[in-house]
């Protein structure tokens, strides 16, 4: 897994994001390890109910909520929610956009994900 840490304070390269391309795949190598990322990220404040803000209970891939009785998926309530893309390449192509000075085309980062 990754080398990453979520915690409190400012984001700093090489920390809480990778700082190079080449980092980026070693903290990114698997599919798991991009979910155990976003997961850390999103549920850094304990795992609360994006609804009602209740405490979560895991079971399997989901969290159940008692209170408002609904199923969370990790990312539910996100930009990646209704995606077929995997993980790992929207964080890929976050990286990349956030990365560069200058910007980055559609058309590259279409090169760079594999997708259309």
């Amino acid at each position: 897994m990754g080398r990453w840490r979520v915690d409190a304070g400012p984001p700093r390269a090489g920390r809480h994001f990778p700082g190079s391309w080449v980092e980026f795949h070693d903290w990114f190598d698997t599919e798991a390890a991009a979910r155990a990322y976003v997961e850390a990220v999103r549920f850094r404040d304990g795992y609360r109910c994006p609804s009602c803000a209740h405490d979560l209970t895991r079971r399997g891939e989901r969290w159940w909520c008692s209170r408002c009785r609904r199923w969370v998926r990790l990312t539910a309530g996100t930009l990646f929610e209704h995606t077929r893309v995997p993980l790992r390449t929207w964080l890929m192509v976050l990286w990349e956009v956030t990365a560069t000075k200058v910007g980055v085309s559609a058309l590259s980062l279409q090169r760079i994900a594999g997708v259309t």
